[in-house]
């Protein structure tokens, strides 16, 4: 797995981890295209 793979993995992990904090209920609220795209972003904010 290349870096930014893992460093997505852990993204979606925390988002998923907060979300189930908050209680919401896993792949309700957003598309896997628009969650993808979410954690692309995010994994991006962490390389800088």
């Amino acid at each position: 797995m290349s870096s930014a793979n893992l460093i997505a993995n852990d993204a979606k992990n925390i988002v998923q981890a907060h979300l189930d904090r908050l209680g919401e209920p896993k792949d309700q609220h957003l598309s896997p295209d628009v969650k993808q795209a979410k954690f692309a972003e995010i994994a991006a904010e962490l390389k800088k």
